[in-house]
């Protein structure tokens, strides 16, 4: 979450703009931490959290906070006019996003969905770091609300930093994981095996590796449950 570093091949850091690497062969770079920190920072992600043509704030925000934060958000009502605003070359993405979800309904999930989300305002759609947007300067700040670490950030590498100390973080990656390792959701059964998830995490220092070590160390992986007994293992 916090690591101002990468590893790059030339082809890869040359998309960076960055020098060092002279070969197909991937190496540890260390980066601007200023400008990067962690898996939020990568280029990959950040691509594939914008539209085509621009980045997507909301697509960021709500990254942040249903994937990281477990915090569930509603559909949009139907009757909702979710088509981008045209680039305007005299406005930031920021500033016309926050004109559009500034009334009702919007405004009240994008209270709190647009913050995290312009944290990554100097991600461009490639997700590439930009210093400006078209000329114009680029504010990346926000408050962090419905949170065990609620604070506001002035820029995505104090973002990162909150979420990496947040035990909110930790447990929503333990039941993601959960979810994606033994392909399903969680039962009212499962709770000694995600507290069992949730500690070793935590143990680690929110070492991933850890994580998926325990994730073959559970009851739930272990064993299985026998209808006959009423789900009991």
């Amino acid at each position: 979450m916090t690591a101002p570093y990468s590893f790059m091949n030339q082809e890869l850091a040359a998309f960076y703009g960055l020098s060092g690497p002279t070969s197909a062969e991937l190496v540890r770079v260390e980066l601007d931490p200023t400008r990067y920190a962690g898996i939020l920072s990568q280029a990959g992600l950040m691509a594939n959290l914008a539209h085509p043509s621009q980045p997507s704030a909301v697509r960021r925000g709500k990254f942040v906070l249903e994937k990281l934060l477990c915090i569930a958000l509603p559909p949009p009502p139907n009757d909702v006019d979710t088509t981008l605003p045209k680039p305007d070359p005299t406005a930031t993405a920021r500033a016309q996003l926050t004109q559009k979800t500034s009334v009702q309904p919007c405004l009240g999930c994008h209270t709190i969905l647009n913050p995290p989300g312009f944290a990554f305002e100097h991600f461009d759609e490639l997700g590439r770091y930009r210093a400006d947007e078209h000329g114009l300067a680029i504010d990346s700040s926000g408050v962090l609300t419905g949170t065990d670490v609620d604070r506001p950030f002035a820029s995505h590498v104090e973002l990162s930093s909150a979420l990496s100390e947040s035990a909110q973080v930790r447990s929503c990656l333990a039941l993601n994981w959960f979810r994606y390792a033994y392909g399903r959701d969680r039962s009212d059964a499962d709770a000694c095996s995600l507290q069992g998830l949730e500690s070793a995490f935590t143990e680690s220092g929110g070492n991933v590796k850890s994580l998926l070590l325990a994730l073959t160390q559970t009851p739930a992986f272990l064993y299985r449950n026998d209808p006959s007994q009423g789900g009991a293992p």
